[in-house]
């Protein structure tokens, strides 16, 4: 019996679920639900069907689960790696994998929903004061944010500091209402705030 089970607990875990958690790891990036519960139904299935080493699926699983954690932005959970090792079945193993997954994939879905909402009001903020010269401040004050923190941030969803950001939203406009041919260039760029034409230009064309 010691060499049947030492056979069963013989095979790694990371070749038999590894499929399982790169497509897990896809969905979880690209935020897709359904794909997330079948990986994970896929995962439990296999680790219960094949015995794998306890021992060695509990470090996987922890080690799984702070690559998400780190992919969510998020504080490592001490009290839920604790947990995980303290666990004594397969079944249970999977199980609080599976609802740590979850959790993250949820606060993510969340953090996420927040910073859209975030940035479209911003862009509401832009397209009420076009013709103004907008500043990281000012929409500080308006969010009730830091603007160090706001800068950071900006940086990290939009991939450009916010004074480029501006600049490209009020270009798009440009690009309207230069193509509706209703006003010259030097009342489209007064409109949306710049008041040297050369400036104005230079910017459009960057």
């Amino acid at each position: 019996m010691p060499a049947q089970e030492g056979k069963l607990w013989s095979i790694d875990v990371t070749g038999a679920l590894g499929d399982e958690w790169n497509r897990l790891l896809k969905a979880y990036k690209d935020r897709d639900d359904s794909s997330i519960r079948q990986a994970l139904d896929e995962m439990k299935r296999k680790a219960i069907k094949l015995q794998l080493d306890p021992g060695e699926l509990i470090a996987k699983c922890s080690q799984w689960v702070r690559v998400l954690e780190l992919e969510s932005d998020r504080h490592s959970d001490d009290g839920f790696h604790d947990c995980l090792l303290k666990s004594r079945r397969l079944s249970d193993t999977m199980d609080l994998m599976e609802t740590k997954v979850k959790e993250l994939y949820e606060a993510n879905r969340e953090a996420v929903i927040e910073r859209k909402a975030k940035l479209q009001q911003i862009d509401h903020y832009i397209a009420e004061h076009l013709s103004d010269n907008i500043s990281l401040v000012d929409i500080a004050d308006y969010l009730f944010l830091n603007p160090s923190y706001l800068s950071r941030y900006f940086k990290l969803e939009t991939g450009m500091n916010f004074t480029d950001y501006v600049h490209r939203y009020k270009m798009k406009i440009a690009c309207h209402l230069l193509k509706s041919k209703q006003d010259n260039i030097e009342l489209v760029a007064f409109k949306l705030g710049y008041v040297e034409r050369t400036y104005f230009s230079k910017i459009f064309k960057k």
